[in-house]
């Protein structure tokens, strides 16, 4: 991983991106940061957690190891590990990028939020009471249910629209492009070249 980043950080894309990117005051810095944080925190995130607790749980229903901290304890612990990984995470791409990240740039968010939720599973999955499982279940389901229908409108527009522009069937136009679901709007597929 460090020859990796060590090559993208040498490359000539790199200083284009940099030379490209805002800079920002220490304190627009702080302020981006911080506000940066508690987006995610607050409105990104809570929907995101309770599917990553919802859908690890079956992996951990079984355990029945004793944990050394109470519920209370462990869940304070996990909530404090997982805000210092956020508003780190956050600062960093803000000092990098000038502004808030894509959200390209959050999985290392969502990848520490699965290690934190499967540990929190793992000591407490025992102490969840079965009404609670059975009525996230339900909703995780009518939520995943939800986006596997928006894919099915959304996703075979934007693949004909990106096939008659590849095709040169027509040009391509920002404004024309079509939803495309859980896709990048804009793909890498389309040619912009006339």
């Amino acid at each position: 991983m460090s020859v990796s980043f060590g090559i993208a950080l040498a490359g000539d894309g790199h200083s284009k991106r940099e030379a490209a990117l805002p800079d920002l005051s220490v304190m627009d810095w702080l302020i981006h940061s911080g506000y940066f944080s508690a987006k995610i925190a607050c409105i990104h995130a809570p929907l995101r957690i309770f599917l990553v607790l919802t859908l690890l749980y079956p992996i951990f229903s079984n355990n029945n190891t004793t944990p050394k901290l109470s519920v209370g304890k462990g869940t304070v612990y996990a909530l404090v590990a997982w805000l210092f990984v956020v508003v780190l995470h956050t600062y960093f791409i803000t000092f990098v990028m000038g502004d808030y990240g894509p959200p390209r740039a959050w999985s290392f968010i969502s990848f520490v939020s699965v290690l934190i939720g499967g540990w929190w599973l793992f000591n407490y999955a025992n102490k969840i009471p079965s009404v609670v499982l059975q009525i996230s279940t339900w909703v995780a389901v009518i939520i995943i249910g939800y986006v596997v229908y928006i894919q099915v409108i959304e996703l075979p527009p934007y693949l004909a629209y990106l096939k008659k522009v590849n095709g040169k069937e027509i040009m391509f136009d920002v404004n024309a492009v079509p939803k495309s679901g859980l896709l990048h709007r804009l793909s890498q597929e389309v040619s912009t070249e006339p």
